[in-house]
């Protein structure tokens, strides 16, 4: 079944993603008592164009948990190469975590948990309840989870990009439901997981239009030429087939609970107004002022 525009929207934030993305895109702001405030303000700007443009239903910004143990078994190197935290993001993530609960937002993080697989498990358990899902994070493997119903917002550009299954097999030449395969034969650096040698974007995309799953490329590999490429794949084979363990989601339905859980909740506009004048965002103050008035506005004409 397609989605519906009268469907309720359900908003899924990956917020280290968009915390770090609005760390490294906005100029160094920091607050009258001294605090760096870049990310927080971006952050800020962010969502709420979002709650603005989507009007979503439900919502939910989850944080990383650490890696997973159990990929760490099957590749002990699996995100090694990742680096740490800047120092002056570290306490603005417990500043925009004090913004969502405000904001009426739930936010949610689990030990042990990826970010990953908390966007995954919601998006699933959404769609299973008849909503439309937006995810929102720049991470390619979220790509896998594009379809009629879920749809991706990637931050990483001046204007956020709508990945629908059009786009998605635009941008990579496969289809959501190929992207892990197409993953696990190029690799992700980002993750710290090596491909195929010599088997780049073009290459994957032409082997899966072709084969149309890696199963089906292992089973036909004597079809695949030139030679040297054929090598290549069966020499890496393991590699090929661990990746797609490490990149496929892991589901935790137990963990979310009830989706009426995470139903947005009326904004504390007095906690927000408090909290924006200690920051010195002055401009969102007035942002709050104005949708007050045009409230009101609103009532006395119905």
């Amino acid at each position: 079944m397609g989605a519906k525009g009268s469907d309720p929207k359900f908003l899924v934030v990956d917020g280290s993603a968009v915390a770090y993305r609005a760390y490294y895109a906005l100029p160094h702001l920091v607050a009258p008592n001294g605090e760096t405030t870049n990310a927080v303000y971006g952050f800020i700007r962010m969502v709420n164009r979002l709650l603005t443009d989507l009007k979503p239903a439900f919502g939910v910004v989850v944080w990383d948990g650490g890696r997973s143990t159990e990929r760490l078994q099957i590749h002990p190197e699996y995100k090694a190469t990742r680096p740490p935290m800047p120092d002056e993001l570290r306490p603005q993530i417990r500043r925009i975590q004090e913004f969502l609960d405000y904001a009426g937002l739930r936010s949610i993080q689990i030990e042990g948990i990826e970010a990953d697989d908390l966007v995954a498990t919601f998006a699933k358990v959404g769609v299973d309840s008849g909503l439309v899902i937006y995810v929102v994070g720049n991470d390619k493997d979220f790509c896998q989870l594009v379809s009629d119903r879920v749809f991706v917002i990637s931050p990483t550009h001046r204007k956020p990009e709508l990945l629908t299954v059009a786009r998605v097999h635009e941008k990579f030449g496969v289809f959501p439901e190929q992207v892990i395969d197409y993953l696990s034969l190029v690799g992700d650096p980002v993750d710290n997981i090596e491909g195929v040698p010599g088997v780049g974007p073009k290459t994957a995309a032409q082997l899966l239009e072709k084969f149309g799953t890696i199963e089906e490329l292992y089973c036909r590999l004597s079809e695949v030429q030139p030679e040297r490429l054929r090598n290549a794949l069966r020499e890496h084979e393991y590699q090929v087939k661990r990746n797609k363990e490490l990149i496929s989601f892991k589901i935790f339905p137990d963990i979310v609970g009830e989706l009426k859980n995470y139903a947005l909740q009326q904004q504390n506009y007095e906690k927000l107004r408090g909290f924006y004048r200690e920051l010195g965002f002055n401009s969102l103050i007035k942002e709050i002022d104005e949708s007050i008035s045009k409230a009101e506005v609103g009532e006395l004409f119905q």
